[in-house]
């Protein structure tokens, strides 16, 4: 990994020399940045402006009106949300772990632009998932089956059919918690990441620098694949 950062430092430095300071580097994590700008500083004279260095999350939660919300925060308002569609009597302790399940997996559904309609429609278990959603990429259909396995194991002391019926409610539960959140002002980061991207199919986001160099990524959500993708047309 330092190999590589090392070359991607001495490729931006003989290909931007004269612009750096146009330039926007973008990491996984601090840490990438950190070596990578450590690297490039060997090139730079004291005179010159180095590139912008970030990561992913931040570059991407810039672009929205909402900020990054804390987890027992969005936990409470889901807590009120999912009491009010399902009846549910439990303590919030208690539903703590299975609070964590939801906002992990409604994550993974706006990180991969699932249809949450489709997802939450009357299902039987997983292979409905199969049979009625042939047309989804291996991405989505992995987010719902990590999904439908994560609610099958919170769930496996109660009734087959109360887990259908609390199935048949996370529609609303999603939709409403997600207003909810907007209304606060803040939100988790699949999301964050949904609106971003939402909005780039009718505006054109002002984009602060010239050329942006995405490093080090792999196995990209389909959120940041459609960011990238416009980072690279425009």
């Amino acid at each position: 990994m330092d190999r590589f950062l090392s070359n991607c430092a001495q490729y931006i430095y003989n290909k931007h020399f004269f612009e750096l300071h146009k330039i926007c580097l973008v990491f996984p994590n601090r840490r990438a940045g950190v070596f990578c700008s450590s690297y490039l500083q060997k090139h730079i004279s004291e005179a010159a402006i180095s590139p912008y260095v970030t990561q992913v999350n931040r570059l991407m939660s810039g672009y929205s009106d909402i900020s990054t919300g804390e987890q027992l925060n969005m936990i409470s308002i889901l807590y009120k949300i999912f009491k009010k569609h399902t009846g549910s009597c439990e303590s919030f302790d208690d539903f703590y772990f299975w609070g964590e399940v939801l906002l992990s997996d409604f994550n993974d559904i706006d990180n991969y632009l699932v249809d949450a309609r489709d997802l939450y429609r009357n299902i039987a278990g997983l292979k409905d998932i199969e049979s009625h959603f042939f047309y989804l990429t291996k991405e989505q259909k992995d987010a719902i089956e990590h999904f439908w396995n994560s609610l099958e194991k919170v769930e496996k002391k109660r009734s087959r059919d109360h887990f259908i019926s609390i199935w048949e409610k996370l529609y609303p539960i999603y939709i409403d918690f997600k207003k909810e959140l907007e209304v606060k002002g803040f939100g988790y980061t699949g999301m964050i990441y949904r609106k971003v991207v939402e909005k780039l199919k009718t505006d054109r986001l002002q984009l602060e620098f010239n050329k942006y160099y995405i490093i080090g990524l792999n196995a990209l959500n389909r959120c940041e694949e459609e960011f990238f993708s416009y980072l690279k047309k425009e």
